[in-house]
């Protein structure tokens, strides 16, 4: 595998890609202007790739995928992902068209759709086993929330929330109110999208579906946030704690500890036989 911190536009995979990790970096203000299409990074080809705790910032392209771009017969796991303020006509966020895609505990809000203002956050295109659980997504454009194929995927303990209109279009039509779907402001911390005390999505995930120890920050997952005894995960990418240090001081987790001290630094990286 080759690595490159210079001369590309954005982050990119090519098969193949056999177990191929793309995690804990910050990929942010990248412009998809050759290709088109995967702003922030763009995965194709074959092989197996899993993108875990990365934060995905303001990326753009002209086409599709402005904060990811999934294509080709590859499997990818994306989980504990932050992807905010994105843009691209059709899926700001994520764009799928792969034959197997796990977006499991991400947060996507921000994310938008070309000049428009309606924001698409998360695009999910034909594919034969799409998972899509314990997400938090939202938005506040015109547009459809998240696009689905006709072949149903997983759709398990998501937070849908779009104050604009449409929340899903396709076979996500009518995820809202099944199968432990949400559609309610996830309330985040002031100080950015870690979680608030008072917020729904604590303890309302689907537990069996995690495969990550820890979440975007590195603590530890799964917790009883809620207090009820049971410890079950929440949705989105940062777990709620509210615990104590020996000392009896709270855990402080601030926004630098999500964006980092320098939100704009480009990361690319590509991968090549």
């Amino acid at each position: 595998r080759r690595r490159c911190s210079t001369g590309c536009r954005r982050s990119c995979v090519s098969p193949p890609c056999a177990g191929a990790e793309i995690v804990n970096n910050r990929i942010t203000n990248n412009r998809a202007n050759r290709f088109s299409s995967g702003g922030g990074l763009y995965i194709s080809g074959g092989g197996v790739v899993s993108i875990l705790g990365n934060t995905i910032i303001g990326n753009q392209a002209q086409s599709s995928g402005g904060g990811i771009e999934i294509s080709g017969f590859v499997q990818v796991r994306i989980e504990n992902n932050l992807v905010i303020g994105n843009r691209a006509p059709r899926g700001a966020g994520i764009y799928s068209r792969a034959s197997e895609v796990h977006i499991i505990g991400n947060t996507l809000v921000q994310n938008s759709v070309g000049a428009s203002t309606s924001e698409l956050s998360l695009d999910l295109f034909a594919g034969s086993n799409l998972v899509l659980a314990n997400n938090i997504v939202a938005g506040a454009g015109s547009g459809s929330l998240v696009e689905c194929p006709t072949l149903p995927p997983v759709v398990r303990h998501n937070n849908l929330y779009n104050l604009g209109a449409v929340v899903g279009t396709g076979s996500c039509a009518g995820a809202v109110g099944n199968d432990g779907n949400l559609s309610v402001n996830a309330m985040f911390a002031p100080d950015g999208f870690s979680l608030s005390a008072s917020s729904p999505m604590i303890d309302r995930g689907d537990s069996i579906l995690n495969t990550s120890p820890v979440d975007l920050l590195g603590a530890t997952r799964i917790l009883d946030g809620n207090g009820d005894g049971i410890a079950v995960i929440d949705m989105g990418a940062v777990e709620f704690d509210d615990r104590l240090y020996g000392d009896g001081f709270e855990q402080i987790r601030s926004s630098e500890d999500i964006y980092g001290p320098d939100p704009i630094r480009k990361l690319c990286w590509c991968f090549f036989p």
